[in-house]
């Protein structure tokens, strides 16, 4: 994982794992389900 800061007061968390790259997709994804999103 790296981390740049955009500003003083933010930051970006770049996630290069694939296994947290796929988690996060599924998550992100409008057609997860509300079970499937609280089983991730």
């Amino acid at each position: 994982m790296t981390t740049a800061d955009t500003s003083t007061t933010s930051q970006v968390t770049v996630v290069t794992h694939p296994l947290v790259q796929h988690k996060l997709g599924l998550l992100r994804d409008v057609t997860t389900t509300t079970q499937m999103f609280r089983q991730l």
